[in-house]
């Protein structure tokens, strides 16, 4: 069986902030626990790193993706995987 794939465009955006901010995010609570001066949780021994995306620069990519059309691969099939 062979599976005809036209193109697609997928977006997953991980830890967003802006004006209309979720205050569960750990950017925010590491703010109120400062300004509280509170002693702050640490996890994975202070190794982990996270880095937050602004809400206009995740719109501007979507508004410069919305028009861009996928190419598909015409030697791509479900059986050999990616080219």
């Amino acid at each position: 069986m062979k599976f005809l794939v036209t193109g697609a465009t997928g977006l997953h955006f991980f830890t967003v902030c802006g004006p209309c901010r979720r205050l569960d995010l750990a950017l925010f609570k590491l703010t109120k626990v400062m300004t509280e001066a509170k002693d702050v949780d640490v996890y994975s021994y202070g190794k982990m790193k996270r880095d937050f995306t602004y809400i206009d620069d995740v719109a501007e990519a979507i508004i410069r993706l919305q028009d861009v059309i996928p190419q598909a691969h015409a030697e791509w099939t479900v059986e050999s995987g990616t080219p």
